[in-house]
């Protein structure tokens, strides 16, 4: 079977998941890679071939991976980056028609996880523990002053479609909040929340939905050390509350579908908080992989009508420790100014 992975970047371990779960099926599986740039792509390198595609914002992206699935046969294409989520789900239709099957949720769940203040609503309206939440925009018209839009303190001002940790301020007091509203960046009231900022362990949990829209496995790990937004050390814990909790908000968003991952912070007393929805494989995922929950081999399974073998019998305490390497190539030198 033919499967692509869009935006690869430096997604290796994700293609590597994909052969060996292929290997472990005995299905024989050639993985497909696509970047704007592939020769500087790691994982296209990787890849058995990769190629060259637009922008995911650009019109003519939409022709340029029909055509590639089309001419490739592809069997099961696997989006990666969330701004190319929206157009995969929108036009899941057409490809499913071409016998392209797709890691992607319905449109509505792809939404949840690009704005945190609508998935923050929809955890509080379906009684989900979540951080209390609003609007940068009250909150710079009211302060930090005792109002009803005051944040709590100390409190964490972040992008609604923020990712890798970016564009993130902490204020412990009124004072350092009053200093950002003071001294925002560009669009700070319109791009931004505040979040009751929680103090414990930062989980990632992988999940995964079936095609019957239940969630038979969730798989927390914790973030025990981050780069530049990604987890590098990480190890899975069994948590039953918070597993049982992600499954039963799994299950609440709308035509939920594959791999999907959730941060959570634990505190010391047990209580938890949920506050950020990937719609996508995490890039933690390959540690869930490892430890026996492998999302990539239940793709595979659904795409060619293979019987289920989903389950949650993970390994607890299982650590993946990241390390950098690199790919080695010819690029052709830069044009003279």
């Amino acid at each position: 079977m033919n499967i692509l992975v869009s935006s690869a970047g430096r997604r290796n371990e994700l293609l590597s998941c994909f052969r060996k779960a292929g290997k472990r099926l005995g299905v024989e599986v050639t993985v497909f890679a696509t970047d704007m740039n592939p020769k500087m792509s790691p994982a296209c390198h990787a890849a058995d071939a990769a190629f060259a595609v637009p922008h995911c914002t650009a019109p003519e992206f939409d022709t340029a991976m029909k055509t590639l699935c089309v001419e490739k046969k592809i069997a099961l294409l696997i989006p990666t980056i969330d701004t190319e989520l929206a157009y995969f789900s929108a036009n899941k239709n057409w490809y499913e028609t071409h016998g392209v099957r797709l890691n992607i949720s319905g449109p509505e769940t792809i939404q949840l996880a690009r704005d945190k203040f609508a998935f923050h609503n929809f955890l509080s309206a379906n009684h989900f523990p979540t951080p209390r939440t609003g609007s940068a925009a009250e909150c710079a018209a009211g302060g930090a002053k005792e109002t009803a839009s005051a944040p709590p303190l100390p409190v964490i001002f972040k992008p609604k479609d923020g990712s890798r940790s970016l564009g993130i301020f902490r204020a412990n007091t009124a004072a350092e909040v009053d200093a950002i509203l003071q001294n925002p960046p560009p669009d700070f009231a319109q791009k931004h929340i505040w979040q009751e900022l929680w103090r414990g362990r930062e989980f990632t949990i992988n999940f995964f939905v079936g095609r019957d829209g239940h969630c038979r496995c969730a798989v927390p790990h914790e973030r025990i050390e981050v780069r530049d937004g990604e987890v590098s050390k990480a190890a899975t814990r069994r948590l039953p509350a918070l597993e049982k909790t992600v499954r039963e908000m799994a299950q609440t968003l709308p035509n939920a579908f594959g791999a999907l991952c959730a941060q959570a912070i634990v505190r010391d007393d047990g209580s938890f908080a949920l506050f950020e929805l990937n719609a996508r494989f995490g890039g933690g995922y390959p540690l869930a992989d490892n430890a026996g929950a492998p999302f990539a081999q239940w793709l595979i399974e659904d795409a060619l009508g293979l019987p289920s073998t989903i389950n949650d019998n993970w390994a607890e305490n299982r650590c993946m420790l990241r390390f950098d390497d690199a790919v080695f190539c010819e690029i052709p030198p830069r044009p003279e100014r």
